[in-house]
């Protein structure tokens, strides 16, 4: 009988959230979207720098195959270079023959403005003299918790 009269007496009965519950639970979600949105924005900046250097591998790797399709080129010297000079002039292989020196002109043009994406890109190939290997690096920026780091990826190529 004291249960049924403590059910029924309204001045004994719960009548809803008191309004710090309501606040505690407002805050709490809060601070999980906050979380939330915290790793999408990492996940992002992440997925940025791989797609970066994923780009930058590519790139080592193409240029590696336009120099063993052009080995007179090669030979000549004409793919060691440094990006800090103008961009050549296109040769219009389209239209004309090129000669070996002119198609590693052209060579060279397309994949510098392939390389142009990348944040404060550099590229430079030498050629060590003693051994005939190739290095191609490329440098550029990536954000690293907020801050420009400089990047580098580098390839040997035997020609």
């Amino acid at each position: 009988m004291s249960l049924i009269r403590q059910q029924l007496d309204p001045m004994n009965a719960q009548r809803g959230f008191t309004l710090i519950e309501v606040l505690v639970a407002v805050l709490l979600m809060s601070i999980g979207l906050l979380g939330v949105a915290a790793m999408q924005i990492n996940g992002l900046r992440y997925h940025q720098g791989a797609s970066t250097r994923a780009h930058a591998t590519a790139l080592l790797g193409e240029l590696a195959d336009r120099m063993r399709a052009n080995r007179a080129g090669v030979q000549a010297g004409n793919y060691i270079f440094n990006t800090t000079p103008a961009l050549p002039a296109d040769p219009n292989c389209l239209n004309n023959n090129c000669t070996p020196a002119q198609q590693s002109t052209l060579d060279i043009r397309e994949w510098r403005i392939k390389l142009a994406p990348l944040p404060n890109a550099a590229a430079n190939v030498a050629r060590n003299n003693a051994t005939g290997v190739f290095t191609i690096t490329i440098t550029w920026n990536d954000l690293v918790g907020g801050a420009a780091v400089g990047q580098t990826a580098t390839v040997n190529v035997l020609l």
